[in-house]
């Protein structure tokens, strides 16, 4: 069984994507949803897996999902793990007017073969008119309130600018430490000239020293 279901919200694409990507918010707008929790220590995003349970009718449907398509701003799409087969999509485009179109897709198979099947056709309106009513909550939502946690998801943007603007102070010290190493070598080049010229001042007064003994023998000997 497959339904489909799209309404349009007053509100551009960054907001009803703020509210569709978060899953703690589903429970708020997702009608029929009894369970709606994450696994793991991934919340969202590709390979995140939740643990769903959708009331269909009076009977609950559900098992554990995986994230398996995550394009921000536009797609989200699980799949079932275990439990009932299902597969869900929301895909949100921007339309004129300030306008978001929002589609809801939702497909499963009940367990049992012909009885499955027949159980997916007498269910399929009780689908349908569930999903009318999640885009209808999730309208009602979104055009009434801001983006949920929008100032905390922009946080970690809003934190790199001081790094940047911190750039120039890591050339400087980079700049001042290239400065100091030359320093250093220049005062190590003159210490070790100096020390050089010293040598050959030593030697040059040794040679001379050599030189005048001669002359003193010579002397002594007159």
């Amino acid at each position: 069984m497959r339904v489909s279901e799209k309404t349009r919200i007053s509100a551009d694409r960054a907001t009803v994507w703020a509210w569709v990507r978060d899953p703690a918010r589903y429970p708020q707008f997702m009608d029929g949803v009894s369970r709606w929790s994450v696994l793991g220590d991934q919340d969202t995003g590709r390979g995140a897996r939740w643990d769903v349970k959708l009331m269909i009718g009076a009977a609950p449907v559900g098992g554990i999902v995986e994230v398996v398509e995550f394009d921000e701003p536009g797609d989200i799409a699980w799949n079932s793990v275990t439990g009932v087969t299902m597969r869900g999509r929301w895909r949100i485009r921007s339309r004129p007017n300030g306008l978001t179109e929002v589609d809801l897709r939702l497909a499963y198979q009940a367990p049992g073969g012909l009885i499955g099947l027949v159980a997916d056709r007498v269910a399929q309106p009780w689908v349908r008119r569930s999903l009318k009513r999640s885009l209808r909550n999730l309208q009602m939502l979104v055009e009434s309130r801001p983006a949920p946690q929008l100032a905390e998801r922009l946080e970690p943007t809003a934190a790199t600018a001081p790094a940047k603007k911190s750039a120039p102070a890591k050339k400087s010290a980079a700049k001042k430490s290239t400065a100091t190493k030359s320093a250093a070598t220049k005062s190590t080049a003159t210490k070790s000239t100096a020390t050089k010229s010293a040598t050959k001042r030593t030697s040059a007064a040794k040679k001379a020293t050599k030189a005048a003994a001669p002359r003193k023998r010579t002397a002594s000997a007159s």
